[in-house]
């Protein structure tokens, strides 16, 4: 065991977050909320990082039809949103 914040990743059962060059490290729901307010609108994507990315497509699960792009999901609330930003980012 070397101790590193990866072998604990591992050892609990995740595989570690690939590292990309320029993108910030959010650790809590907190650092999430403080870039949403800067940065709008803003997205996130599920995935292995951009070099995955690169080779894959999006489809839409109910009709299977391929989609223009990634799929995303937005991180900036609705206009009709009337709760804190850290309940749109949670839920």
């Amino acid at each position: 065991m070397t101790g590193t914040r990866q072998d604990a990743r591992r050892d609990a059962g995740h595989e570690a977050w690939p590292e990309v060059p320029g993108a910030p490290r959010l650790r809590s729901l907190a650092d999430v909320a403080e870039l949403v307010e800067v940065i709008s609108p803003a997205y996130v994507r599920f995935s292995a990082g951009p070099a995955a990315d690169r080779s894959t497509v999006s489809r839409d699960h109910e009709s299977g039809c391929l989609l223009p792009g990634l799929s995303v999901n937005p991180l900036t609330p609705e206009p009709w949103w009337d709760r804190p930003l850290e309940h749109w980012l949670a839920r």
